[in-house]
């Protein structure tokens, strides 16, 4: 088994604090994935390069088409603070 450096971890958690936000306005999130994965297998994933195997991107699917388009908008917001 391959797991991520211990650098990684703090995307992560980056990640959990940014979804608790989108959720604590009621933007739903039903299943997070793909957080960290190795270069190889982000390469056979069609992955972009870069982002995954370093822990700086994670996949999420929300429940519904409202809640995605919702959540854009409030991360949009979080970016630009």
């Amino acid at each position: 088994l391959i797991h991520p450096d211990r650098n990684t971890w703090k995307h992560a958690f980056k990640a959990v604090w940014l979804i608790q936000q989108l959720e604590a306005k009621q933007i739903r999130v039903c299943h997070i994935y793909n957080w960290w994965r190795p270069e190889p297998y982000n390469r056979n994933v069609g992955g972009a390069a870069g982002r995954h195997p370093f822990g700086t991107s994670v996949d999420v699917n929300f429940c519904n088409k409202n809640a995605q388009e919702l959540a854009h908008a409030e991360l949009c917001k979080l970016r630009k603070q």
